[in-house]
């Protein structure tokens, strides 16, 4: 989706911007857990196209955007610790283990 955008600039001059929002992924812990912060985050951008499925958003759905939503709204669930992990692995250059890092 594509939205335009047009303000005036402290100098009194008109300024046009052009926005494009896909989707918007929520993850980690208040991403994942609080369905009334994404519902506030949403709600704040429906000028965007964002149409929040309130059941889905409750429930914790994977997909918590409406059908008819012109932005797809999506919870995916992260495991920091172990993305911290790998990262810190990789910096050190030490070998992966399955078992630790998989």
């Amino acid at each position: 989706m594509t939205c335009a955008i047009c303000f005036k600039a402290p100098h009194q001059k008109r300024v046009s911007l052009w926005i494009t929002l896909d989707g918007l992924v929520f993850t980690a812990g208040i991403g994942e857990n609080s369905a009334l912060i994404r519902q506030r985050i949403c709600d704040s951008r429906a000028w965007l196209g964002c149409e929040l499925d309130f059941e889905a958003n409750v429930n914790g759905a994977a997909r918590i955007s409406t059908p008819a939503s012109k932005v797809s709204i999506l919870t995916i669930p992260t495991n920091e610790e172990l993305l911290i992990a790998r990262h810190t692995s990789r910096l050190l250059g030490l070998e992966q283990t399955p078992e630790i890092l998989s």
